[in-house]
């Protein structure tokens, strides 16, 4: 399916201008004012962090996944509990005329049809 004519350009558009960005910040950055390639201690400090960071993000997703499902499993259980039966021995009742009705409707008199008597 070909995506709809807008979208096509906002995504040319955003592209054309990350291309742009990213040209002006390479042609605009010195060579010489680069950043000193880090040592072995300093790659050794980012790797632990980055694995201290992964530890925390995880742990954090999967007390939050086990809250959902717990949450999720007692509200099906307090829906399940307040769930009545509807009572079927006659399930059209409320669809009915009253037994009485026609005593007190006559039926064969149009009450919109002004030539009609009431």
């Amino acid at each position: 399916m070909p995506w709809p004519r807008g979208r096509r350009t906002l995504g040319l558009l955003t592209a054309i201008i990350g291309l742009v960005v990213s040209g002006v910040v390479a042609v605009g950055a010195d060579p010489q004012q680069a950043p000193p390639a880090p040592t072995l201690p300093q790659i050794g400090k980012m790797l632990r962090h980055g694995l201290l960071w992964t530890v925390v993000i995880l742990f954090v997703l999967v007390v939050a996944l086990l809250a959902l499902r717990r949450f999720s499993f007692r509200y099906k259980q307090q829906l399940k509990a307040k769930a009545k039966q509807a009572e079927t021995s006659d399930l059209w009742q409320q669809h009915r005329l009253p037994p009485d009705w026609d005593d007190d409707h006559d039926i064969t008199v149009d009450p919109l049809d002004p030539d009609e008597e009431t």
